[in-house]
């Protein structure tokens, strides 16, 4: 029953953090630029977690607080950043923008397999033809999510089961509350 108890209050405790709209911590940040408060919040509440999904609306900046999670981290050596290849120069720019520690960056492709640097940026439409087993990640972060999945796959949302590819193509406002994998 204890166990119980306290499942309940860390998943309480979780949500609370999830949907917090500012939190007053101190996150590294480069001179002449700050987090906004939610995005305080949603750093400190991916820190700690074996993984977190952002799923904020578009522009609401996390592509930034994914950064920030580095910035906290800086423990965290090697990184896979894995989006769509419209996404590559910008996470390199924000990354060159917002990293408080200088580290290595450069682009993973075909032509050039991948980089001996701390952070490669590579794209969904190349993951499967470079080898990237073979590297001991710290971190992987997915942009655009989404693309992982089967548009198949169902997730729970405020508006019951839906399907990512109806979510993705019809631009619905859900909050995603768990998957299901049939």
């Amino acid at each position: 029953r204890t166990m119980l108890e306290s499942t309940a209050t860390e998943r309480t405790r979780n949500l609370e953090l999830s949907r917090a709209a500012a939190l007053d911590i101190q996150i590294p940040a480069p001179p002449g630029l700050d987090y906004l408060p939610y995005q305080r919040a949603g750093i400190a509440y991916a820190t700690g977690k074996p993984g977190v999904l952002i799923g904020d609306d578009m522009g609401l900046g996390k592509t930034v607080m994914a950064i920030g999670y580095l910035n906290v981290h800086p423990e965290i050596n090697q990184v896979l950043i894995i989006c769509p290849a419209s996404l590559k120069l910008n996470w390199l720019r924000e990354l060159t923008k917002w990293l408080v520690v200088p580290r290595t960056i450069a682009i993973a492709d075909t032509k050039t397999g991948v980089p001996e640097t701390e952070i490669v940026i590579t794209n969904y439409d190349v993951i499967h033809k470079i080898n990237f087993e073979d590297f001991d990640w710290d971190l992987v972060i997915c942009d655009e999510a989404h693309y992982c999945f089967p548009y198949e796959t169902t997730v729970m949302t405020d508006k019951g089961w839906m399907q990512i590819g109806d979510i993705v193509n019809c631009q619905h406002t859900v909050n995603v509350a768990s998957f299901n994998s049939f």
